[in-house]
């Protein structure tokens, strides 16, 4: 028996997981656009060949993406690896997602000369502090970021309470940002890497981001404020 709940989550899961990738500048097949757009569960279990009388397997979902360096403006690729939902995390769990990763890198050497930059998993928990310490150390070549689930069940950056004009400088930008008297890296205000708002927009440790935001405090005039974040 399917639990449909269960299927219609995991439909959210990848269109928001879609999404994300998309502000990093990714492109789509048609297949996965069909998700992004007015996708079912049962669109979602054909795109991936899986038998929609069946529980979805999640790992199905799993997929390499070209995307965007925001910094240096060169392309690169992300790997996304979905750990099914009644699985739990452990040094296996590692070992598989290892494997794929190779074999992505293999495929896309010999028909791109890329490889993969960095890495997204999607999981039911947390890992464990141990089996953060193994990622770390397995993966240390790559950028790597973690969601729950329940995190992408709903797209945070266009909750009505988030600022929707947001940028991620580039080296070039940042060098001219830094030119303006007073202005330094350690000055600015902070955004943590792990905030969900950060791994939404694919930040990084030492990126500098600008947010515009409307300030409707004034009431016959909406005005605008631009703040620049430092991201550690």
């Amino acid at each position: 028996m399917v639990d449909r709940e269960m299927s219609r989550n995991l439909l959210d899961v990848k269109r928001t997981q879609l999404r994300i990738l998309s502000l990093m500048g990714a492109q789509f097949n048609e297949l996965e656009k069909s998700i992004l757009g007015a996708g079912t569960e049962r669109e979602m279990a054909a795109i991936y060949g899986q038998d929609p009388l069946l529980p979805f397997d999640a790992s199905l979902l799993s997929n390499a993406y070209g995307t965007l360096n925001m910094r240096k403006l060169t392309g690169e690729y992300t790997y996304v690896h979905f750990i099914p939902q009644d699985e739990d995390i452990k040094k296996g769990t590692l070992s598989i997602m290892t494997t794929k990763i190779d074999e992505w890198n293999s495929l896309l050497q010999s028909q791109t000369g890329g490889m993969i930059r960095n890495v997204i998993v999607i999981a039911t928990k947390s890992p464990t502090q141990s089996v953060t310490d193994d990622i770390i150390s397995s993966l240390s070549r790559y950028s790597f970021t973690w969601f729950r689930y329940a995190e992408l069940y709903f797209d945070i950056t266009q909750h009505s309470l988030q600022p929707q004009n947001v940028k991620c400088l580039s080296d070039a930008e940042v060098g001219e940002l830094l030119k303006n008297p007073g202005v330094k890296p350690s000055l600015l205000p902070i955004i943590k890497s792990s905030d969900i708002f950060a791994r939404f927009h694919g930040w990084k440790k030492g990126d500098i981001v600008r947010v515009e935001d409307e300030d409707f405090h004034v009431p016959t005039a909406v005005t605008v404020s631009i703040e620049y974040y430092l991201v550690k």
